[in-house]
């Protein structure tokens, strides 16, 4: 859920380079195993708002198990060559891949053991490591992939092609059907609460005169709610406006062991990667950012979340930043 960032970022480069993935492309492959494992399906790069990276909708079949993901592709702090690529499977895991584009333009994947776990090999394991070699052409990708399961030693892992479908515009993808009706019955109670902000809401909010630090601030706009296939991820995309900023943001929202809470990966127009965490219980919808926070109360037919916004000031503690509302228009 984001607070209306501002930062604004040079992309000119990174979007240069990402351009050659954009498209809808049919998809087929097989993993090198003895059994010669075939895959088969969809996959879709668009851009996200502001092209500042890429969103990936895979759609696939490795032999008889279907896998669903979606991956955030983002340029990493020097904006040049060198990417970040976070996924978010319909199996409820997240892989982190690193990616850089060489002189040749070839994308330079690699990542550990737990990438592409519909396919993984026997006896992968914390030592394991993954690389890919992505070639873009207009019409076609390539991408060879290797492991090494004791990380040193590479061998053939998966080879796929990719063949361009002129007929489908990325931007247009995917399907309504493709997304989840709800949570996955054995996700987290505190992740499964979140089921209560699925559809769409418009958003209003104002600082009361005189009671923030900038006076006549407002903002409006709209907020989308969604469970990612296998209900293991709930993705937001909003689009919010505060004077002639318009902020466009897209968050994946999954449960972190390590943090003991739901927390949202998120992306924005401007170029920020952030996280940032939420959670509903006792009627209260409250998330927090680093150095910003906000409770919202639900209205007894959760239709309508209220509340203040509020800023960490380092001398003073909490203050108030604005009054939001958001009022559902819309059911899943």
């Amino acid at each position: 859920m984001t607070k209306t960032a501002t930062t604004t970022t040079d992309t000119s480069a990174p979007a240069e380079l990402m351009a050659g993935l954009v498209g809808h492309w049919h998809s087929s492959g097989h993993v090198l195993d003895a059994a010669e494992t075939t895959i088969s399906g969809t996959d879709t790069y668009a851009w996200l708002p502001g092209r500042v990276g890429l969103i990936h909708f895979v759609d696939v079949w490795v032999g008889t198990s279907p896998v669903r993901a979606v991956e955030l592709i983002t340029p990493t702090a020097d904006r040049e060559r060198s990417f970040s690529a976070v996924a978010f499977d319909s199996d409820g895991t997240i892989t982190r891949m690193t990616a850089e584009v060489d002189g040749n333009l070839r994308w330079l994947f690699r990542g550990g053991g737990d990438v592409a776990s519909a396919a993984a090999p026997d006896g992968a394991g914390p030592t394991t490591l993954v690389r890919s070699t992505l070639t873009a052409e207009s019409a076609q990708l390539n991408a060879r992939w290797e492991r090494a399961l004791d990380g040193s030693t590479w061998r053939p892992w998966m080879d796929m092609t990719f063949i361009r479908d002129a007929d489908i515009d990325p931007a247009d993808w995917p399907p309504e059907n493709w997304w989840a009706s709800g949570p996955s019955p054995t996700v987290a109670g505190p992740l499964r609460a979140l089921d209560t902000l699925t559809g769409s809401w418009n958003w209003h909010g104002a600082a009361r005169d005189g009671a923030a630090r900038e006076g006549g601030f407002a903002v409006s706009g709209s907020t989308r709610f969604r469970w990612l296939p296998g209900g293991a991820f709930l993705m937001e995309a909003a689009e919010l406006r505060a004077g002639n900023e318009t902020n466009c943001s897209i968050a994946m929202v999954g449960w972190d062991d390590a943090r003991g809470g739901c927390v949202a990966h998120y992306c924005d127009n401007d170029g920020v990667v952030a996280t940032y965490e939420l959670a509903v219980a006792d009627g209260t919808l409250r998330v927090r950012w680093p150095g910003y926070r906000f409770a919202g109360r639900f209205s007894p037919d959760s239709r309508t979340v209220t509340g203040p916004w509020e800023q960490l000031d380092d001398c003073v503690g909490w203050r108030y930043w604005y009054d939001a509302t958001l009022q559902r228009t819309e059911d899943r």
